[in-house]
């Protein structure tokens, strides 16, 4: 177990403090004009301009990490597969995941965006939004994952395993952002806070990780019993 689960280690611990600089350092991404930017007094049209500058910005830094997300950890958790093949299926990964994580974006601006889906606890608010936001990017990670077996059992099981490890991820980063980190703003779709965005991106790669490579180990023997012994084969 713990082999299988060193692969998924190994990504998470090159991608989580890879992509944490690249935000620090790009996001948000400059979107608005100058005049927008930098005016002292921002008219009606500039605001808005940095609204939708703000909402591109936190689509692009979704879709990134989904590709990133979609791109490699699939291929870690898979079975052994000609190099040519793992290539394919990383650039299909990365394609996927950055069309998959700009709509789980677009989705999370559109629940903050309606009156009738607010709600008043910021942790619940949060745990909702982001299970909103992040189930389909697992569900994808599941499925990529799952094709590397090319068995319908383990497919099943890692999109399980993506489901069950999102929830792991969503609730430990409700819980954890601003009591262990600096609470984020309620409105702020993408983590603004560095630890924020450790805890985020941390959590999705090894929790996920963990779910679906236990699940596919669950349904990765479907013809041996429990105990180990393999079933009898009639004459």
């Amino acid at each position: 177990m713990f082999k299988k689960l060193l692969p998924v280690i190994a990504v998470a611990l090159i991608a989580t403090p890879a992509l944490t600089y690249f935000y620090r350092s790009s996001y948000p991404f400059v979107l608005a004009s100058d005049e927008a930017r930098k005016s002292v007094e921002v008219t009606d049209e500039q605001l808005s301009e940095l609204k939708a500058a703000t909402r591109s910005s936190d689509n692009i830094a979704y879709a990134i990490l989904g590709a990133c997300l979609c791109g490699f950890m699939p291929v870690a958790m898979s079975n052994a597969m000609p190099a040519q093949k793992n290539i394919l299926r990383v650039i299909l990964g990365v394609l996927l995941g950055a069309f998959v994580g700009y709509g789980g974006g677009c989705l999370g601006h559109w629940f903050d965006s309606m009156p009738s889906l607010q709600i008043e606890d910021l942790m619940m608010h949060v745990v909702l939004r982001s299970l909103l936001m992040l189930a389909p990017l697992a569900i994808l990670c599941g499925l990529l994952a799952g094709f590397g077996h090319q068995s319908g059992n383990a497919i099943g099981g890692a999109v399980v395993g993506s489901i069950l490890g999102l929830v792991g991820c969503v609730a430990l980063f409700a819980i954890l952002s601003g009591t262990v980190t600096e609470a984020e703003q309620r409105h702020n779709l993408f983590p603004s806070l560095d630890s924020n965005r450790l805890l985020l991106i941390a959590g999705l790669f090894l929790l996920l990780g963990f779910g679906i490579v236990t699940q596919l180990r669950t349904v990765g023997r479907p013809n041996e019993r429990v105990d180990g012994n393999q079933p009898s084969v009639p004459s």
